[in-house]
């Protein structure tokens, strides 16, 4: 029975890829910041015969990430960084004039520091034929980045795609691919009403291309799809 390893498993596209990933025969360590508050994940795991395990993991908190391996007992298959933040709504605080050294320090800290400090945390628990998945963002890609974006959350996407690159080539020799993959524009509490594919759609897209991704894969920044997304 393979396991993952999901962060940010509460709510939204963490959720839904632990809901997904059970169907799928996986056994979860489910990993949010507060487990008591995590009524849907625990409906998840009382409703699992055991498959899920919703963990306490604060990725933003070097301790919380040390003693995760404590709560992961066995090797891991598939591990998922996708804790993040966006920080402000207000798009004047993400830009020049209005940015906020706490707010931008603590994006960085859940978005970059937090899936580098996961990484290392299980690299003992990851081998030969495991897969790191990095959720990163379109806005997150130099290529496409337009005036009046949120430049904090972008910069921070960014920075996880150059991490995804390094730990891929620092990985693949081990037979681990780690890869950043964008999950398009989807309906969550990030992501708003408007956007254009549901958390369904998104997750069952990506876990899809998980299933074809190979150490020919390691370092890439892909879409939905598999496909190459622009650096």
């Amino acid at each position: 029975m393979p396991t993952a390893v999901v962060t940010g498993a509460n709510r939204g596209i963490g959720l839904e890829f632990t809901r997904q990933l059970l169907l799928d025969g996986y056994t979860v360590f489910a990993a949010c910041r507060k487990p008591e508050d995590a009524a849907e994940l625990q409906q998840l795991a009382e409703s699992s015969d055991g498959r899920c395990r919703v963990v306490p993991l604060d990725v933003a908190d070097e301790q919380s990430c040390r003693a995760l391996p404590d709560h992961v007992d066995r090797a891991v298959d598939l591990l998922i960084n996708n804790a993040g933040v966006h920080g402000p709504k207000e798009l004047d605080q993400q830009q020049l004039g209005g940015i906020v050294s706490q707010d931008a320090q603590h994006v960085f800290a859940v978005n970059v520091v937090g899936p580098m400090l996961v990484t290392q945390a299980l690299l003992d628990r990851l081998g030969s034929g495991s897969k790191v998945l990095m959720l990163s963002s379109g806005l997150g890609s130099i290529a496409c980045i337009r005036a009046g974006r949120p430049m904090v959350y972008a910069a921070s996407k960014a920075a996880l795609n150059m991490l995804s690159r390094g730990f891929g080539m620092d990985l693949v020799d081990r037979g681990i691919t780690c890869v950043a993959i964008q999950p398009g524009w989807v309906r969550t509490d990030m992501g708003g009403p408007d956007a254009d594919i549901s958390v369904e759609e998104s997750v069952t897209a990506m876990l899809a291309t998980v299933k074809t991704l190979g150490p020919a894969d390691a370092g890439r920044f892909i879409g939905l799809d598999g496909a190459d997304f622009p650096w």
